[in-house]
């Protein structure tokens, strides 16, 4: 916003960077039936800055799903089937590089090819946006 004082001069307030934000995070097992990892509040957008998935199982390789429902929509795969190699391995979805942007009511969700193997972890800035 930009306002002009009485005398002519011009003062550029500027809002302060985050200043309506919050950080949250998740750390979620997954379930064989869909699980939520995350959904964004009602009035704020959300920037995930990491969605990452690890097999637990020290023994046996895993797969899971990843899907993405706008609010009021049907749920989008977005990964199908993708195996993990035994514990240690961990898979990058979204990063600080590729980050991804939801609105209030969408939702992540995951099934994993066996309870409890899969584990992801979720990183997001939350924006106020009383307009969502």
């Amino acid at each position: 916003m930009i306002t002009v004082s009485s005398i002519g001069k011009v003062e550029i307030v500027m809002p302060l960077v985050n200043s309506s934000s919050k950080l949250k995070n998740e750390v979620v097992s997954l379930g064989t039936g869909s699980t939520t990892i995350y959904t964004v509040p009602s009035n704020f957008t959300s920037t995930i800055s990491l969605l990452a998935l690890t097999n637990i199982d020290t023994s046996s390789a895993r797969t899971f799903d990843l899907s993405y429902t706008p609010q009021g929509g049907s749920a989008q795969q977005i990964i199908d089937a993708y195996s993990i190699a035994t514990a240690t391995n961990i898979v990058y979805i979204f990063d600080k590089e590729k980050q991804f942007t939801m609105n209030a009511g969408d939702v992540l969700s995951g099934v994993g090819s066996s309870a409890d193997k899969i584990i992801a972890v979720l990183s997001a800035e939350e924006f106020f946006n009383p307009a969502s």
